[in-house]
């Protein structure tokens, strides 16, 4: 009896202490990521009906999330091409619990034997995310707390757009600094910029989207706690030009108080001149069977559309897919309602649509894309190394519209005359990936800021990133690359290798060298900052510089400073790189 009685309380003992250990490092992941809560779920009413969505806890602090809200009416069939058209309501409560799928896009070569597949997803995809600290709305009638609202643009040159990436999740953010959170879809690539500027077939539908959301979020977001008169409008990359068309556009004025750009601005769109004209569109068209040689394009304008309208969009994904590389980029499009002025000018950035303004770039923007130009055209290594002052040429006349003597000006620019010594291969490729970055995203960042500088009542605030993460997946030679800051400025490096967060576009590969990522202690820590100072200019929008909580510094005309962000360093410098973009002056500002 006695010695059963022992073994029967070993084996409480034990039972005992193995739930406590599941308890302590539940706990711990609770603390280093998220974890539902036993709470009951958030529900609240918005002008389409009431919504439910989900109840988590972020490093110890509860956020509510409101996961895949449709905003409109799925551009099916006759609404494909057009101006997305708001929701209509429903009855009964809508479960916002799950993050929506993308929307359709083109495979995303990352690097060699890696791509985003987006084979899965779905022409039905305008749906948006709400993010709010729990203590926000005592109950979903009441909900009094006007707090900072975000509502956050990615993208990758328009042809990409996913809300559900792991990248892209502002939970730990919300928890960090309080603000009411907004993430979202938009059509992309073919569906969101096909565009024939003619009434039929308006362009610019992705930025129709975004606009929607943003008037939205001037209908709804006071009842998930946040005030419709404090939004800041961010972004980055293709997200960032969005932003910054919007600040200019008639159609956004009034929706919103402030900007973020990262790693672009709309001077970013010289990239996009190129893929501009009816011969890309025939050119598709033509591919898909809804072009008839017998005819002119004006005499089919309305058949073509409705062709489009009723083909199988992956039918037409498939179709952009195999096209050249120059054939498969859609781009944002001026001159049309919603952007009437032309962009590459001065004259666009008067009255602008926003009081505060933050931009900046990182240290190497454009060392990913060389690597994406690698990857388009397989000759292309080979060619640089040999020819590169004839290929920086061609790229330039060929991706970016402009003329041959020009270009031949910006070559020597960068790598002398055909008399200066010659450059070893490392030396072109460091040299080429600066100026690609100097043209799509420092320079118009640079240039978009001094034309700020001189309107009256905006204020002006500049940074650029120079940490290379730890963890980085690219090449040492690729430096601080493109999208390295957006885990720090988001919130989300706590993410990055944490498996239960990774969607299906990253597949097994992707996903597989993400869960070997790691990050360091002073990362957390630079991030925590980062975030805070971010969270600071979406509360009031005077940022404050990270770890010392000192004054930021204005840019401005006179004094065109600019701070440096890395773990424990933030340094404040006079703009570097004036000279090289007043090179660039003329094709940014035409």
């Amino acid at each position: 009896m006695h010695v059963a009685s022992s073994e029967a309380s070993l084996r409480r003992l034990r039972l005992w202490y193995v739930k406590q250990a599941f308890t302590v490092a539940l706990l711990i992941l609770c603390l280093l990521h998220e974890c539902a809560t036993d709470d009951p779920d958030p529900v609240t009413s918005i002008t389409s009906g009431r919504v439910a969505g989900i109840r988590i806890e972020v490093g110890g602090k509860k956020v509510d999330a409101f996961l895949g809200i449709p905003y409109a009416e799925p551009p099916l069939g006759e609404l494909r091409f057009q101006k997305p058209q708001p929701i209509q309501p429903w009855k009964g409560t809508y479960q916002a619990t799950r993050k929506p799928t993308p929307c359709r896009q083109l495979l995303l070569p990352v690097f060699a034997g890696v791509r985003l597949n987006y084979s899965s997803a779905s022409e039905d995809c305008l749906y948006l995310n709400v993010w709010k600290p729990s203590s926000a709305c005592q109950t979903p009638e009441s909900c009094e707390d006007n707090l900072p609202v975000v509502v956050f643009i990615d993208g990758n040159v328009f042809q990409w757009s996913d809300s559900a990436l792991f990248a892209n999740d502002p939970a730990n953010f919300v928890a960090l600094t309080g603000v009411v959170f907004v993430t979202f879809n938009y059509r992309v690539s073919i569906f969101g910029f096909l565009s024939l500027e003619e009434s039929k077939l308006v362009g610019n539908m992705g930025l129709w989207d975004q606009n929607l959301v943003l008037r939205w979020v001037q209908e709804n977001i006071k009842n998930f706690g946040g005030d419709p008169k404090q939004v800041t409008l961010s972004g980055q990359s293709a997200g960032a030009a969005s932003v910054g068309l919007h600040a200019i556009s008639p159609h956004s004025k009034g929706l919103f108080k402030r900007i973020v750009m990262q790693s672009g601005s709309p001077l970013s769109l010289v990239i996009g001149l190129f893929f501009r004209g009816a011969g890309k569109f025939t050119a598709i068209t033509g591919a898909l069977g809804c072009y008839n040689l017998d005819k002119t394009l004006d005499e089919q304008k309305v058949e073509i559309i409705k062709c489009l309208q009723k083909e199988k969009a992956s039918d037409i994904i498939d179709t952009v897919q195999i096209v050249d590389f120059i054939k498969q980029m859609f781009s944002p499009i001026d001159g049309d309602e919603f952007l009437p002025r032309r962009v590459l000018s001065v004259d666009a950035f008067k009255d602008l649509g926003a009081t505060e303004v933050l931009l900046g770039t990182v240290k190497n923007e454009g060392t990913v894309f060389l690597s994406q130009l690698k990857l388009a055209f397989p000759r292309f290594k080979e060619l640089l190394d040999s020819e590169y002052r004839l290929v920086a040429i061609l790229v330039m006349v060929q991706m970016l519209d402009i003329p041959v003597w020009q270009s031949r000006r910006i070559a020597t620019a960068y790598f002398g005359g055909p008399e200066d010594k010659r450059k070893t291969p490392e030396e072109v490729e460091r040299i080429f990936g600066e100026m690609f970055g100097d043209v799509t995203f420092y320079c118009p960042t640079q240039l978009v800021a001094d034309i700020l500088a001189r309107e009256k009542g905006v204020s002006i605030y500049r940074y650029v990133f120079v940490h290379r993460p730890s963890y980085s997946l690219w090449p040492e030679s690729f430096g601080i690359a493109h999208s390295d800051d957006l885990p720090f400025t988001l919130g989300s490096l706590v993410f990055v290798n944490d498996t239960s967060r990774y969607t299906e576009p990253l597949g097994s590969r992707g996903k597989k060298m993400l869960a070997a990522a790691r990050y360091t202690a002073d990362e957390k820590s630079f991030m925590e900052e980062i975030s805070t100072a971010w969270g600071t200019f979406y509360r009031d929008g005077k940022p404050k510089v990270p770890l010392t909580g000192g004054k930021w510094p204005k840019y401005t005309l006179d004094e065109s400073w600019v701070i440096y962000l890395e773990p424990n360093n933030y340094t404040t410098i006079v703009e570097p790189k004036r000279k090289i973009c007043e090179v660039w002056k003329p094709v940014l500002l035409r």
